[in-house]
């Protein structure tokens, strides 16, 4: 999140996203780094799907409506069964890091 800028919302900030933690996403590439050689590709996420405009509005920060761009997409759903059927979970919870970081503010 920028400082005292807006954040850049498209379509109302309906769109939803697997927001994941920085921990967890080096969490998983490390467990994958233990794993046999494999070319196959694995979404890493938490399988919880937030709006934009619902993660703004818990942190309080100004929102920002802006016209759609070439590379938004509306709902960028990875597939994480892989990562699970390898035993990998995500263990950070989103909602809770938004809320300690409110207070924080």
């Amino acid at each position: 999140m920028r400082r005292n800028k807006p954040l850049p919302l498209i379509r109302l900030g309906e769109q939803k996203h697997d927001f994941i933690h920085l921990h967890d996403v080096v969490s998983a590439l490390m467990f994958l780094s233990k794993q046999p050689t494999s070319l196959e590709t694995y979404d890493v996420g938490t399988g919880h799907h937030y709006m934009i405009r619902d993660l703004a509005e818990r942190l309080h920060c100004p929102l920002e409506h802006i016209e759609v761009r070439f590379f938004d997409v509306d709902d960028p759903h990875g597939n994480i069964s892989r990562m699970e059927a390898l035993g990998w979970k995500a263990r950070e919870d989103v909602i809770e890091y938004v809320e300690q970081l409110r207070e924080i503010k």
